[in-house]
């Protein structure tokens, strides 16, 4: 049912972001099954059937759903007891030339950690980040980024994104978003705005009154003071992890 907080909460994600319009859900994995569903919809109604693949990055976690697992651009999350996993993933390493050679007409969307947190902190590169988002934008493929873990003024930005310039198609979150109540996020900016119609997609608490209000209050809490916080923190971390290193 739709209530007041969640409306109250899309409001204020599509206010900070410019999104459109959000889905509901109750985790990262679920705000991402959500983002792969509305990809492949966005191409069948455009294109019609065959352009469905998804191209994920190697070292990459999207979730333990049989969908999000095979997203996940992990052997070692692949274990042979919850095969078959599902058709439709492609990998590639984190560079523009590797997701550009990994592209085909069957394409639909692009799925990116801007950090990858379960693959090891890797930090996707300025450059190749702009170039896959051209080369997204010049191929009518949608550019999809992962900010479950990353997203919510963790880096300094509200989300990572930002970071990058980019102007990306959906974007899903989770994790602080709810602090610490099962709420997650998918953002649908610009042509995406309408994928989903009555009935395409549903989740039966995603949107809970309890976790939305938290959700308020997290969001208008972060504000560009706390995020000047978070990003002298992060210096302060990295300048005396590196000399530690260095020792």
């Amino acid at each position: 049912y739709y209530t007041r907080p969640a409306a109250e909460l899309a409001a204020l994600l599509c206010e900070k972001t410019g999104a459109k319009k959000v889905f509901f859900s109750n985790s990262g994995a679920e705000a991402n099954e959500c983002a792969v569903k509305a990809a492949r919809k966005y191409s069948y109604d455009k294109y019609g059937a065959g352009r469905h693949r998804i191209v994920t990055l190697k070292n990459s976690f999207h979730g333990r759903t049989l969908t999000t697992l095979t997203a996940t651009g992990q052997e070692s999350m692949h274990p042979a007891c919850f095969a078959p996993y599902m058709d439709g993933f492609d990998y590639a390493d984190a560079t523009a030339d590797a997701v550009r050679a990994a592209v085909t007409r069957e394409t639909c969307a692009v799925m990116l950690e801007l950090i990858q947190g379960e693959g090891g902190v890797n930090v996707l590169g300025q450059e190749d980040v702009r170039a896959i988002a051209a080369l997204c934008h010049a191929r009518d493929i949608l550019l999809i980024v992962d900010e479950v873990q990353t997203g919510n003024g963790r880096t300094g930005k509200l989300y990572a994104y930002e970071h990058y310039g980019i102007g990306p198609d959906i974007v899903t979150t989770a994790k602080g978003l709810g602090g610490g109540l099962p709420l997650g996020a998918t953002m649908f900016f610009g042509k995406c705005e309408n994928i989903f119609g009555a009935g395409d997609h549903g989740s039966t608490f995603g949107g809970n009154p309890i976790a939305c209000a938290g959700a308020c209050s997290i969001v208008r809490r972060m504000d560009k003071n706390l995020l000047l916080e978070v990003q002298g923190k992060g210096e302060y971390l990295r300048t005396h992890l590196s000399r530690i290193k260095n020792v």
